[in-house]
């Protein structure tokens, strides 16, 4: 059986959010000087990627604040990126890092592996996908896509108490975007029981703040 596809639409809000704020929210704005910066170097080496996490997030249309650019990638092109990128701009975060770099504006860079797992890293229904399988483009910039992302965060936190703020962004991505109930078909089973909690809660929330609003403007 085939899985659904979406095509959510992004808020218009978010499209030039990033113009009219100057600021990622209230860090300078370094992080996206990296962000392309580390683009333009990627594809001039032909290493493929996406970005995903926070960043991920935040181009799907959830503003939230990160300081760090998480990107996925593969065993070969992780080793590539090591072999031709350290050293010319990157460099190890801390002695024996494989997995994290810092740029020269002192951006913290975290990589993770095709294969490897979210979460707790024990094997799961859900590991890392290989990043030309699953990226859209958002903003001339290589993107996990939403199913992806969403399905990546739950398998974290259902599987990793300390990773609770990963079904936090799941659900506030369900309000943000008004994802419907049905967007858990294009997911693996092994999350869709927790998406239909999270959408629950939210449409819960979202239903009792519409209340509260209306109590507001009858007084």
């Amino acid at each position: 059986m085939s899985k659904k596809t979406f095509n959510i639409k992004v808020p218009e809000k978010r499209k030039d959010w990033q113009k009219q704020q100057g600021l990622y929210f209230m860090i300078a704005g370094d992080i996206w000087e990296s962000i392309n910066q580390l683009n333009r170097n990627l594809k001039s080496k032909k290493i493929d990627y996406c970005l995903v996490e926070s960043i991920a997030l935040n181009l799907h249309g959830y503003e939230r604040l990160t300081t760090d650019v998480d990107i996925l990638m593969d065993g070969e092109n992780l080793a590539r990126f090591t072999r031709e990128l350290i050293g010319l701009g990157y460099r190890p975060a801390f002695l024996g890092a494989k997995k994290t770099f810092y740029d020269t504006k002192k951006t913290r860079i975290e990589i993770l592996v095709t294969r490897e797992y979210p979460g707790d890293g024990k094997p799961k229904p859900i590991s890392f996908p290989n990043p030309t399988e699953v990226l859209t483009e958002i903003d001339s910039l290589p993107v996990i896509n939403l199913e992806k992302l969403i399905e990546m965060k739950l398998a974290s936190g259902i599987s990793n108490p300390g990773r609770f703020k990963d079904l936090g962004d799941v659900q506030e991505m369900i309000k943000v975007l008004d994802l419907p109930l049905d967007f858990m078909e294009s997911l693996s089973p092994y999350v869709q029981d927790k998406y239909m909690e999270l959408w629950s809660g939210a449409s819960l929330d979202t239903y009792q703040s519409e209340q509260r609003k209306s109590i507001d403007l009858d007084r």
